[in-house]
């Protein structure tokens, strides 16, 4: 939906980018899932009632605020998102 540089790791089990659900945040906390954007994005990811997922996988821009970052991970996990894998690029 936008660019999204992602930050580095050296290890070597990092989140697959392949999974079901995939939530994106640009650099400056804006979140994408499909072609929703803000608080409609967030919204429908977690509509599916029932079928909401367990594991989001979350591709965030390595320039997002930290604070802003853990205010997403507080809000997937009031929603009932048990897992977040972070999708990062091996350095």
């Amino acid at each position: 939906p936008f660019d999204v540089t992602l930050p580095g790791a050296s290890a070597q089990d990092s989140a697959d980018p392949s999974g079901p659900v995939v939530l994106h945040v640009s650099a400056d906390g804006e979140m994408a899932y499909g072609d929703l954007r803000g608080d409609a994005a967030f919204a429908a990811l977690m509509s599916a009632g029932d079928s909401r997922p367990d594991t989001v996988v979350l591709r965030a821009d390595e320039g997002l605020d930290g604070a802003v970052f853990a205010g997403i991970l507080a809000r997937l996990a009031a929603a009932g998102v048990g897992d977040v894998d972070l999708t990062v690029n091996h350095r």
